[in-house]
Parts: C-alpha cells; sequence; structure tokens
C-alpha cells in the first residue's frame, strides 16, 4: 500500500481570521467596527473555536449593556479569554 501525502495546514492569516470573525459576528447581528477588527485580529490566537468563542463573549458582553460592542468591550474579552488561559495553563 502506497503511504498517502501529508499535507501541512498552516493557521488562519489575518484575512482569513479576520473573515470568519465578521462572518460569525454578522450571523449574530453584532456588528463589528474597523477599530475592532484591526485590533482583534492579530491579537487572538488563530483558530475557528477561539474566534467563535470571542465573537460569543462579545454578544454577550453586548447583550448585557443593550448597546453595539465598543473597542474597551473587545479589549476586556480579549482580556478575559487570555486570563482564563493563562489560568489554566497554571492550574490554578
Amino acid at each position: 500500500m502506497r503511504q498517502a501525502g501529508l499535507a501541512q495546514l498552516d493557521p488562519p492569516d489575518d484575512a482569513l481570521l479576520g473573515a470568519l470573525l465578521l462572518k460569525l459576528a454578522h450571523d449574530r447581528a453584532l456588528r463589528l467596527t474597523p477599530a475592532i477588527l484591526s485590533h482583534v485580529v492579530p491579537r487572538m490566537e488563530r483558530s475557528a473555536a477561539a474566534v467563535a468563542g470571542f465573537v460569543e463573549r462579545l454578544d454577550t458582553r453586548a447583550l448585557s449593556r443593550q448597546r453595539p460592542p465598543r473597542l474597551t468591550d473587545a479589549k476586556a474579552v480579549l482580556a478575559e479569554i487570555e486570563a482564563g488561559v493563562s489560568r489554566s495553563r497554571h492550574g490554578s
């Protein structure tokens, strides 16, 4: 039996991550400003699951404040995610 060639998938680039972020936000009727996108995309984990988690948290935050998300909300969500990752890495 011949061995099949293995393909290596690289993490998504900024364009793909940004497109996924916009799509998932659009699905929730969540408006993301260019400032939010340009701040979040280079700082978030490079995975579809991370994007989905970010959008879910940002949506929850916006709904609780009864207003569209702002850059400060996006920064707070990124900080919450990072704090959770740091705690899970250190077993806290």
